[in-house]
């Protein structure tokens, strides 16, 4: 458990927390997922994993991808069949937290739980985004395009798409 922010901060930069991986192996899961501890300020929480602390740059915020996610309505559920995500011995868990002030001084303890497969999967899941980070709605626009792209090199299965548009998007 740790403190937010003070009841009188108007915004939050994102906080990030490292935590070392417990297995003391590699292993293969059938499911991640994540619990908001304070479900009033939690706007999200992303995890990453890396190899080790310095490469904590290389998660840049989500945009190449997370290992387990929440957004408030989400529900847990076990990765497709026949896929999982491998959890590398050694490695770090990154827990990115955005949270929403609420006008009051308070903690959160966000938690993640493991789902191990008995047997590697048949195919390595994989989470990825499209993003566009440098676009700019001009003043009174009342319908502005934005378009971002993620180029896959393989042949994939696409299981789910998640837009995130807050509450600027339309469609």
């Amino acid at each position: 458990t740790f403190p937010i922010c003070s009841s009188n901060e108007p915004q939050i930069p994102y906080r990030y927390l490292l935590v070392k991986n417990p297995i003391p192996t590699n292993a293969w899961l059938r499911g991640a997922t994540v619990r908001p501890g304070n479900r009033e300020v939690v706007h999200h929480a992303l995890v990453f994993t890396a190899q080790n602390a310095a490469d904590f740059l290389q998660v840049q915020g989500g945009l190449g991808g997370f290992f387990a996610g929440y957004v408030p309505g989400s529900e847990p559920v076990e990765f497709p069949v026949g896929t999982g995500k491998l959890l590398k011995a050694g490695s770090y868990l990154i827990f990115q937290m955005h949270y929403t002030p609420n006008g009051k001084a308070t903690t959160d303890r966000t938690e993640i739980g493991l789902y191990f497969a008995d047997q590697p999967p048949t195919r390595e899941l994989v989470t990825t985004a499209a993003f566009d980070t440098e676009f700019s709605i001009p003043a009174g626009a009342r319908d502005h395009e934005v378009v971002a792209e993620a180029v896959i090199e393989k042949d994939s299965l696409l299981y789910e798409m998640s837009p995130h548009m807050h509450y600027r998007g339309s469609r």
